[in-house]
C-alpha cells in the first residue's frame, strides 16, 4: 500500500486520513489533511470532531510531512502513526492535547509516558487492513473526483485526549483509520462506520455515492464488514445493487448478502470538506449517533447491531 499520492501534485488535489477512536462513553475523530487549490496555493489542516461539536486548525504547508511507504502523518507538533498519535494544538480560543497509542489488543494497563520514539519506530503491524482496495479496479478510473481507502477497519485504543481542559480516556478503546485523495468530495453521497464488541467484535464501513461517468453520473457502493474474524464486501464493481437509499439510511444487495443501514438518531456538527482541492465546502457529520446496522445471508439474520457510537454523514442525497 502507498500511503501518500501528493507529493508531486501542482493544483485541485486533496488527501485526508480519518482517524477514529471510540470507547463506551466518548468518540473522537481526528482529520489531518493536505491540500492544493487550483492556483497551485498549498496549505494543510486538522480537524477534530466529537460528540460535543468540531474543531479546526490551519497549517502552512512547510508544518506538513507524509510518507509514502508507511503511516506518518505529521503537522505543525502533532504526529500520527501506526503505534499512535500525538496532538498538540492550540490556538487563542482553543486546546487539544493529548496522547494515544494503538494497539493489536489494548492492555490493561500501560505506562502513559511512552516515548515518542515508540511512535515514530512501530514494531510490526497493529492495524488490520482489507484483503485489498476498497475501491477495487475503480482505484485505476482517472476521471472519479475522490478515492477511499481503508488503512484499518480496527485495532486497539489507548490514551487520553483534553479538549480545553475536558478530558477524554480511552481504555479498551476501538479505532478505525480511513483516508480519501482527489480533488473533491462526491456532490452527493452517504457514508456510515461503526466499530463494536457486541455481539462480536467487529467493524463496518458502508458508503453510497453519486459518481460521475462520461456525459452522465451513477450511484454507487462501497461497503466492508469484518465480523467474527472474516470480510464481507458489497461493493458496485463486485455486483452489488442499491435497493434504497434516502437520508435516513440505505439498504446494499449482493449475491445472498444483504445489508441495512437506518439512522435512528442524529446530530450532525459542521466539517470543511475539498472542493477543487480546496477546504470550501461544508459538509454534516455526526461522528457518534444511533444507528442499526442488520446483515442477511441467504435470507437469515447474520447480525443485527444497533450503537450509539456510528459516525454518518449525508450530503444532499435524494430522499
Amino acid at each position: 500500500m502507498k500511503y501518500f499520492y501528493g507529493d508531486k501534485k501542482k493544483s485541485s488535489y486533496f488527501e485526508g486520513w480519518y482517524i477514529k477512536q471510540q470507547n463506551e462513553e466518548e468518540t473522537i475523530a481526528i482529520i489531518p489533511s493536505f491540500h492544493i487549490d487550483e492556483h497551485g496555493t498549498k496549505s494543510s489542516n486538522i480537524q477534530i470532531i466529537s460528540k460535543e461539536g468540531a474543531y479546526s486548525f490551519s497549517f502552512p504547508y512547510k508544518d506538513f510531512y507524509a510518507s509514502k511507504r508507511r503511516f506518518f502523518v505529521k503537522l505543525g507538533k502533532s504526529i500520527f502513526t501506526e503505534s499512535g498519535a500525538r496532538i498538540n494544538l492550540h490556538t487563542k480560543e482553543l486546546t487539544v492535547t493529548g496522547r494515544l497509542f494503538f494497539t493489536k489488543k489494548t492492555p490493561a494497563k500501560m505506562k502513559p509516558d511512552i516515548v515518542l520514539g515508540a511512535l515514530v519506530k512501530p514494531n510490526g503491524s497493529v492495524f488490520h487492513p482489507l484483503r485489498y482496495s476498497i475501491m477495487g479496479y475503480y482505484d485505476y478510473v482517472p476521471f472519479l473526483p475522490c478515492k477511499h481507502e481503508v488503512v484499518s477497519m480496527l485495532h486497539g485504543v489507548y490514551g487520553t485526549i483534553v479538549i480545553n481542559g475536558k478530558r477524554f480516556d480511552f481504555r479498551d478503546g476501538l479505532g478505525y483509520i480511513e483516508k480519501d485523495r482527489g480533488h473533491s468530495f462526491p456532490t452527493s453521497y452517504l457514508w456510515t462506520q461503526c466499530s463494536f464488541k457486541k455481539p462480536s467484535v467487529g467493524s463496518i464501513m458502508a458508503s453510497v455515492a453519486e459518481l460521475p461517468l462520461l456525459s452522465t453520473t451513477f450511484v454507487g457502493c462501497i461497503c466492508a464488514i469484518w465480523y467474527r474474524g472474516k470480510e464481507y464486501r458489497i461493493a458496485t464493481y463486485l455486483g452489488g445493487k442499491i435497493v434504497s437509499y434516502s437520508k435516513k439510511g440505505f439498504s446494499v444487495i449482493q449475491g445472498k448478502y444483504l445489508l441495512e443501514v437506518t439512522v435512528m438518531k442524529h446530530q450532525p456538527h459542521s466539517l470543511q470538506a475539498p472542493r477543487k482541492g480546496a477546504m470550501r465546502r461544508w459538509i454534516k457529520e455526526s461522528v457518534a449517533c444511533k444507528v442499526r446496522y442488520r446483515l442477511y445471508e441467504d435470507g437469515k439474520l447474520l447480525f443485527e447491531i444497533i450503537s450509539n457510537k456510528a459516525g454518518y454523514e449525508h450530503v444532499i442525497m435524494k430522499g
